[in-house]
């Protein structure tokens, strides 16, 4: 690290501070940075991150991020911007995936832009918007989407290997209106929010042979093929809607067009029976 300015010890609000900073192998509860650099300035009471890059996860994070040191009205209010470039999926979920065979996996790319409040709390005073991209994934692996690949049940229908989502953070919430998963027989397009305090709340609907975005290729008819296929399969796809609710540790996934109870019968697992008389 190199730094250069003044710092002002009577009152701590005329800081005039230039600097960089650089650290290898950053290790902080379970996150672990190959690299760390930036870029430090302190002007007045505000602390600026720039030219930031992490490497992690075999990808790279960029972007900048701007703190107030003076919290004279009960404040801490904080503004990262944050570019990511294909990071590992696997790496990220780690022990979060189920089962013990294939783990997830994918390469994630997206950006976040948000403002919030450290001492009101996060999902008190967040404000902002991001785009997450994932791109050769085995998603279905992870909890939260896996059940929609087991549309009937005890069976794994198809896989799903991309997803791309749009989303805003504001009212305590995460919304998004596009969320679109792409798979190697069907693929949905999904909108809802999720908050702590109230959870899950989204709803999906399947579509044939789509990717999850128009300019990609895999696993995709050409498109006139794929819109005839859609018309002649509409009321097939009619019944293919979910509602998602409950947690993020919890997820509940649950056929639309069936009643509760019936689809909570239906998803049962039948007993496996003993092989010893």
């Amino acid at each position: 690290s190199e730094a250069r300015g003044q710092i002002d010890y009577k009152t701590w609000t005329h800081h005039i501070i230039h600097g960089t900073l650089r650290a290898e192998q950053v290790s902080a509860d379970k996150l672990h940075a190959d690299l760390f650099r930036s870029q430090i300035d302190c002007l007045g009471t505000q602390l600026h991150f720039t030219n930031t890059s992490i490497q992690i996860y075999n990808g790279t994070l960029d972007g900048s991020a701007q703190f107030d040191m003076i919290l004279r009205d009960g404040t801490a209010p904080y503004h990262i911007n944050l570019n990511a470039t294909q990071l590992e999926l696997k790496q990220m979920l780690q022990e979060k995936t189920s089962g013990n065979s294939e783990p997830a996996g994918g390469l994630l790319s997206g950006k976040l832009d948000l403002t919030a409040d450290a001492k009101a709390g996060f999902w008190k005073s967040v404000e902002g918007q991001g785009q997450v991209n994932i791109e050769k994934g085995r998603l279905a692996r992870i909890p939260l989407i896996g059940g929609f690949s087991r549309l009937i049940p005890g069976t794994k229908l198809f896989s799903i290997t991309t997803l791309f989502a749009d989303f805003e953070l504001k009212n305590k919430k995460l919304r998004s209106d596009n969320i679109q998963l792409g798979g190697t027989l069907l693929s949905a397009h999904a909108r809802g929010n999720y908050s702590p305090s109230t959870g899950l709340d989204f709803r999906l609907r399947a579509v044939p042979l789509r990717n999850t975005r128009e300019d990609k290729k895999w696993y995709q008819l050409h498109l006139w093929s794929a819109d005839a296929l859609k018309k002649t399969t509409a009321p097939l796809f009619d019944l293919l809607e979910f509602n998602l609710k409950g947690t993020l540790e919890n997820p509940q996934w649950r056929m639309k067009a069936l009643p509760k109870e019936i689809y909570e019968i239906i998803q049962r697992k039948k007993p496996i029976p003993d092989p010893q008389p």
